[in-house]
């Protein structure tokens, strides 16, 4: 993609480019539905966030985060069936 866009700002289109990208960097909407507005940076953000894999930290993680949570709902249950 970032190949694409050295290609057309050799070809001229880089002003357009240039343009969409400062617009980009001054908008103050932090908000990633403002991406509507910027064409390119919304192509460019999709291919880098739809082909970027889970970091193998993130998966391990989720398995521990939910292994705690069932700990403590099995533990709370435990502890209210004494109660009864």
């Amino acid at each position: 993609m970032l190949a694409a866009r050295r290609q057309q700002a050799s070809a001229g289109a880089g002003s357009d480019v240039d343009e969409e990208l400062s617009k980009y960097l001054c908008d103050q909407s932090t908000d990633v539905t403002a991406l509507n507005c910027y064409i390119l940076i919304r192509k460019l953000y999709i291919e880098l966030t739809v082909n970027t894999g889970l970091p193998a930290s993130a998966a391990f993680e989720r398995l521990f985060s939910l292994w705690i949570e069932f700990s403590l709902l099995c533990d709370l249950s435990l502890a209210v069936n004494i109660l009864r």
